[in-house]
Formats: C-alpha cells, structure tokens, sequence
C-alpha cells in the first residue's frame, strides 16, 4: 500500500454514474489504503466495499430555475471545497472525475492546497445539458467557446489547472 493518499471528487452522480466510479474506487482500494470518495449518497447506497474506503458524501438539488441553478451550483462547489479542505492532511493526489471538469472551485483550492490534481474525463459536461435540454446549455456553450478560444489565443492549455489530464473514450 502506498503511504500517500489519494482523494477522488465527482460532481454527485446518479446511478449511471455509480457503475464507472465503482471500478475506480476498486483499482484505488487495491491501491491506496482508505481513498477518500466525495460524491452522492447514490453511490455510497450502491458501493460494496464500503469498509475499504472513506465515502463522504454530498448532496446536490436540482433546480429549474434558471437564476437559482448557477447559485445551487456554485453553493454544491462550496461544499466539496470545505470537505477537501477539511480532510487535506489525509491525500497528497486528487481525481476529479464524472463532472469534474466543471468544479473549478475545488480543482483551485487542491492547487492552492499544493496537492497533485488529475482531472478524468469520462464525458464533458456540456454534452449532459445538451441531452437533457436545460435552458442553460446555449449560455454554458458560448462561455466554454470563449474560454477555449482565450486560452488559445495566450497559449495555455485549457486544462493547466491539472497535473494531468486522462480522456476516457467508449
């Protein structure tokens, strides 16, 4: 077992999403001793080896209001954020993964916290307002085109924020 820990956060998933972190959280028990998973009471439900890991979980409201859902949204960020700051001692390494690429608040305290960030895609975000039609997909599209295209322009990986980057492709 490796002496450093290692914490893994997901924006909280529903039951399709418990499958994929459930083969993660194996390969990180075989691992790592006692990695911390930050993600839905879902997943916690669903896992079978609660007792090789430390699942935290979090809770997130769905909203339709468009006007609520950026605040909901943020305030689900803010609660990750204080749950990685709270347990920082225990990991030197962090996975985001399922929704990962969104949670820009926490990715910036891991980096401010000096730890090792990997950000997982699985699948962007974007794709999952576009299937389920939330009226905030053309705004989310155009802000994600403006800040590739920025990015760009200074030439600086989209992505610099993480140590490394890993494209999960079906």
């Amino acid at each position: 077992m490796s002496r450093s820990g290692i914490c893994v956060v997901t924006f909280p998933v529903g039951s399709s999403g418990a499958v994929p972190l459930s083969n993660l959280a194996d390969v990180l028990c075989s691992i790592y001793q006692n990695p911390i998973i930050i993600s839905s009471k879902m997943f916690s439900d669903s896992y079978l080896n609660k007792d090789k890991a430390d699942i935290i979980t979090i809770s997130h409201r769905r909203v339709k209001d468009i006007f609520i859902k950026p605040i909901n949204y943020s305030f689900t960020q803010i609660k990750i954020s204080w749950i990685i700051l709270h347990r920082c001692h225990d990991y030197t390494k962090c996975i985001f993964f399922l929704g990962g690429d969104g949670l820009i608040i926490p990715i910036i305290l891991c980096k401010a916290l000096n730890k090792e960030v990997f950000l997982c895609l699985g699948g962007m975000g974007s794709r999952v307002l576009k299937q389920t039609n939330d009226p905030l997909y053309p705004i989310y599209k155009i802000i994600l085109l403006v800040l590739f295209n920025l990015t760009f322009v200074l030439k600086k990986c989209p992505f610099k924020l993480s140590s490394k980057v890993f494209l999960l492709i079906n």
